[in-house]
């Protein structure tokens, strides 16, 4: 999906494979963190205005070129309109979960929803979440699986 939204090789080597591995447990991690706090998700109609606002940037709006590269990547339109969904809800999860408008909101596990520190931007409250997650969460990676 990455590539096809950079409109780039894929790339497929043990590096690439491992930070796509780290970035599929961080998604997951959000995912839980999201059905434990019930944060809204996208409506259809945000999800058609990204989806038509990408068609726009990436094909100039051009639908037979939006079709090809969709098919040289090997994705389908459903499978593209799932990414949009996530990518809209992660940023909905990160804008209501991380905003300076929820400091020392406690979280479902009593903890304060922002606990970077003060003055700290998203990106650096949701790093650090992330962090803390990891840690507390056991993900073991098979060994010889980026190979």
């Amino acid at each position: 999906m990455a590539a096809f939204l950079n409109q780039s090789a894929p790339d497929v080597g043990p590096e690439a494979r491992r930070a796509a591995a780290e970035r599929l447990v961080d998604q997951q991690l959000i995912r839980n963190e999201m059905r434990i706090g019930a944060y809204p998700q996208p409506t259809g109609a945000e999800i058609d205005d990204m989806l038509g606002n990408l068609q726009k940037e990436h094909f100039g709006g051009d639908e037979a070129r939006y079709r090809a590269a969709l098919t040289k990547y090997g994705i389908s339109e459903d499978q593209l309109r799932r990414h949009i969904a996530w990518q809209l809800a992660t940023i909905r999860f990160t804008d209501l979960r991380f905003s300076p408008a929820v400091a020392g909101i406690p979280d479902g596990n009593g903890q304060s929803a922002n606990r970077a520190a003060p003055g700290a931007d998203v990106d650096q409250q949701m790093e650090s979440w992330l962090k803390q997650t990891r840690a507390a969460t056991k993900v073991q990676f098979k060994p010889g699986a980026f190979q």
